[in-house]
């Protein structure tokens, strides 16, 4: 079978597993012979400690939140009459 691309060239054509197999290639053809950035990995590993640094804080918060919430419904408890006063 033979392909046309849009100028009249014609070339072999492929089975799609083939070119996925050539995409994926190329893909990790770039991933390994690319050398990490140095700035890039330090901007991760900052972010890293920084997203984790949050996510601590947000646990406080939780904690901190469920604690004066209980104190409160505690207070609410407290300030409300059993009975009816009487008047």
């Amino acid at each position: 079978m033979v392909a046309a691309n849009i100028m009249g060239a014609r070339w072999p054509a492929f089975p799609a597993a083939h070119i996925k197999e050539f995409s994926m290639a190329k893909a990790l053809y770039g991933h390994v012979s690319a050398a990490p950035d140095r700035r890039l990995l330090d901007e991760v590993t900052r972010l890293r400690a920084r997203v984790q640094a949050l996510e601590f804080e947000i646990t406080r918060l939780r904690a901190d939140n469920d604690r004066l919430a209980a104190a409160a419904a505690e207070a609410d408890d407290l300030l409300r009459l059993a009975e009816p006063a009487l008047t």
